[in-house]
């Protein structure tokens, strides 16, 4: 190859090089937060069958909630949680305690599994 191909090969192929390392480094999931940024303090809702279910949770270890069924009407209750890891522990005003596992915590979504392998998608309530 003579040196005048080499030449104006090279710049090109410089220029491409670099235009691909720019769009690899600048494609990753941008609107993804960083999970252990991300804070389960605040309120959360999931929707059914004309119902819904809210929980808030405090900054001090306690929640509440409400539960909304459009036959039923609104059934509240509250209590404390406890987060370590990727479980979430919730004990009711009875004493009763439920566990969860958070598959997705971001700063709009959570996703909460039960013990019998059932989830829940919620969203932040603004």
């Amino acid at each position: 190859m003579n040196n005048k191909l080499k030449k104006a090969w090279f710049l090109p192929m410089l220029i491409m090089t670099l235009m691909s390392c720019l769009v690899l480094t600048s494609c990753g999931d941008d609107d993804k937060d960083d999970p252990s940024s991300a804070s389960i303090v605040g309120s959360w809702r999931t929707e059914f069958s004309g119902g819904y279910y809210q929980v808030t949770f405090e900054k001090n270890g306690k929640y509440s909630e409400v539960n909304y069924e459009p036959v039923y009407g609104a059934d509240t209750d509250y209590g404390t949680y406890t987060v370590s890891g990727d479980r979430l522990t919730m004990v009711d005003s009875e004493g009763d305690k439920y566990y969860y596992t958070i598959l997705t915590l971001t700063s709009d979504k959570l996703v909460l599994m039960d013990e019998d392998g059932d989830s829940d998608i919620f969203a932040r309530v603004k």
